[in-house]
């Protein structure tokens, strides 16, 4: 994968809402903080699963350490393109990827962050980065409408120690020019209209354009 940004560890503070991907159930979700009557902040998981689409900045990509801590902000020490790893934090923390999207009108057209440490996650993005690689040249300054097609199991392990996770398998529709939110100008709207579909995910083809 070529991915990129300076090392530095961020927190919770520079942190944009994020999207989340649970491996062990095939699931997107998109956290949702709000604050109840009393002040008190909850977080709410809305389901974006079926018709999953975002802008995603793959050019941006970034490849580093993470520790995702529970009840406290993650930590992220990541790296340019090019830049050899930074020293591992601590022994807790996993190798991953960072990147920014933009998540479909469906769900809101949302500027959110995009991480993961699951193999069955890295390979797919790996996967995806070299499809961007590939597509660039044809479409300088855009970046691609991307789309969750399924999610396939992957099984390992045995006996007490067996367990399964989901990958997920995405797919490029189409390029758009860069998002303001990503620092672009704008551009082009995808367009999409979720078809309601009783399997988890829609299949390939079945979701147009959606507009950002």
């Amino acid at each position: 994968m070529a991915l990129g940004l300076s090392t530095e560890t961020t927190n919770s503070e520079d942190f944009l809402g994020y999207v989340q991907y649970d491996a062990r159930a095939g699931r997107f979700f998109k956290p949702n903080r709000t604050q109840d009557g009393n002040g008190e902040w909850q977080t709410d998981k809305e389901e974006i699963t079926n018709g999953f689409t975002a802008v995603m900045d793959l050019e941006n990509i970034t490849v580093g350490w993470i520790l995702y801590n529970t009840g406290a902000a993650p930590s992220y020490t990541m790296v340019k393109l090019g830049e050899p790893l930074p020293p591992k934090p601590s022994d807790k923390h996993k190798q991953g990827f960072l990147m920014e999207l933009k998540l479909g009108k469906a769900f809101g057209s949302e500027h959110r962050t995009f991480s993961h440490t699951a193999k069955v996650v890295l390979g797919p993005i790996d996967e995806l980065h070299t499809a961007y690689e590939a597509g660039k040249k044809d479409n300088p300054g855009k970046l691609p409408v991307v789309t969750l097609v399924k999610t396939t199991s992957i099984t390992s392990g045995s006996g007490d120690k067996k367990s399964t996770n989901y990958s997920p398998i995405f797919q490029i529709d189409k390029w758009v020019d860069r998002p303001a939110e990503l620092g672009g100008k704008g551009g082009e709207a995808p367009k999409e209209e979720p078809k309601p579909e009783p399997a988890k995910v829609l299949p390939a083809g079945d979701s147009g354009a959606e507009e950002f």
